[in-house]
């Protein structure tokens, strides 16, 4: 698994999307937060969220982190796409299961390069 979550880090920082670590009260109790979600939510002004960045929650197992960090680009990735948060979320915890196609992420940076 560590090799698995570095190297999407790795991945993630190739394309210009930076992930951090935040405690679980500045997410508000969500494991994860992307730019997308956190729009919804009106998140952006109390958490800082910026657009090419995804938090975690840092007292989380790596594991966990692994997990939620596919979520998060996965739900990032389909709301770019036009997808609103409730589906997005749902397919979401179904790709934390899954291998993270390499396309999500530079989808996101091709999204992130348009604006």
């Amino acid at each position: 698994m560590k090799k698995e979550f570095r190297d999407l880090l790795k991945l993630c920082q190739a394309n210009g999307i930076e992930v951090t670590f935040a405690s679980n009260s500045t997410l508000f109790d969500y494991a994860g937060m992307n730019p997308e979600a956190s729009k919804l939510m009106d998140f952006n002004h109390i958490m800082g969220v910026t657009k090419d960045e995804v938090i975690l929650d840092k007292n989380r197992s790596q594991y966990r982190q692994f997990r939620d960090l596919k979520h998060e680009l996965n739900e990032w990735n389909r709301m770019n796409h036009g997808w609103k948060y409730g589906p997005a979320h749902l397919d979401s915890l179904k790709a934390e299961r899954r291998p993270l196609s390499s396309k999500v992420v530079t989808s996101i940076a091709a999204s992130l390069a348009r604006h």
